[in-house]
């Protein structure tokens, strides 16, 4: 899953197989841009033009209030950046949540990683390691 900034207008895949709300969606980059497509939710971009280029991504599809899934893509920047950049998609294909995080540096710093806690019917929760575990939950209003 490594991905450069490609200049084409064609966005340039980044993840492969990703079901989210028993749809195949698509993820990709172009002219600075992250696209998030699938049929029911249509298109999604988010600008990019201010970060540094994405070396690798990782989605994982969460049931953040027990109902459609919500989409977490955890974008890992040009590794001088030591940065990382957390998008949460609602079921919709809005973007709700944006968050650039700093990266531990040195030797021992540890692979970045994204997954979900709870089980598949209940609400759960979107995990991103970077040395320390961050929890994302959904807060009801």
């Amino acid at each position: 899953m490594w991905a450069s900034q490609p200049a084409p207008s064609q966005p340039q895949p980044l993840i492969q197989e990703l079901h989210w709300n028993r749809e195949t969606v698509q993820v990709g980059i172009a002219n600075d841009q992250l696209v998030v497509r699938t049929g029911q939710v249509g298109a999604a971009a988010v600008d990019l033009s201010r970060y540094d280029y994405v070396r690798e991504a990782y989605a994982v599809p969460a049931r953040l209030t027990g109902g459609s899934e919500s989409l977490a893509l955890l974008l890992h920047l040009r590794s001088s950046s030591q940065r990382d950049l957390l998008l949460i998609f609602d079921p919709a294909g809005r973007l709700v949540h944006e968050e650039l995080l700093e990266r531990e540096s040195g030797r021992r710093a540890p692979r970045v990683g994204l997954g979900v806690a709870g089980g598949s019917a209940d609400r759960q929760e979107i995990l991103v390691h970077r040395g320390t575990l961050l929890r994302f939950v959904s807060v009801e209003r």
